[in-house]
C-alpha cells in the first residue's frame, strides 16, 4: 500500500502551475517537524497537487500555514539525471490550525496602576 499522510506547515507559498489543456499543478513543501530542544529536526517534503485539489491550496493556502495533507510517494526522475527525487503527490487535504484571516487575540492589558488592589499580607 503507498499511502501517506502529512501533517505540518507549507514551507512556502503554493506554485500554482498551469499547462495545455486547463490542467493545473500546486507545488508546495510541507515542513514537518520532529524531537524538542537539541535535537529537534525539520523535514521539508515536496508535494505536488493537481487539479482543482492543486487550485484549492494554491488558492486557500500560505507559507507558514498549518495543512494536513494525505497522498502517495512517488519518484520523479529528471532528464539525464542519474538520480531521482521521492515527491508525494496530494490528492486529499484537510485545514487545521487557526484560520488564515483570524487575527490574533489581543494580549491581557496589565491593570492601571491604581486599580491595583492592596492585598493585606506582603
Amino acid at each position: 500500500m503507498n499511502n501517506l499522510t502529512l501533517c505540518g506547515n507549507l514551507a512556502s507559498d503554493p506554485e500554482l502551475k498551469t499547462f495545455a489543456g486547463d490542467r493545473s499543478m500546486a507545488v508546495f513543501a510541507i515542513a514537518i517537524n520532529e524531537g524538542f530542544g537539541d535535537k529537534k529536526r525539520v523535514y521539508f517534503i515536496n508535494c505536488v497537487a493537481s487539479g482543482k485539489t492543486g487550485e484549492a491550496i494554491a488558492k486557500y493556502f500560505t507559507k507558514g500555514q498549518q495543512i494536513l495533507a494525505s497522498g502517495r510517494l512517488y519518484t520523479a526522475k529528471k532528464d539525464g539525471e542519474k538520480w531521482s527525487e521521492i515527491k508525494v503527490a496530494i490528492d486529499r487535504f484537510e485545514f487545521c490550525g487557526p484560520k488564515k484571516d483570524a487575527a490574533p487575540k489581543p494580549a491581557a492589558a496589565d491593570p492601571p496602576a491604581d486599580d491595583v488592589p492592596e492585598f493585606p499580607f506582603g
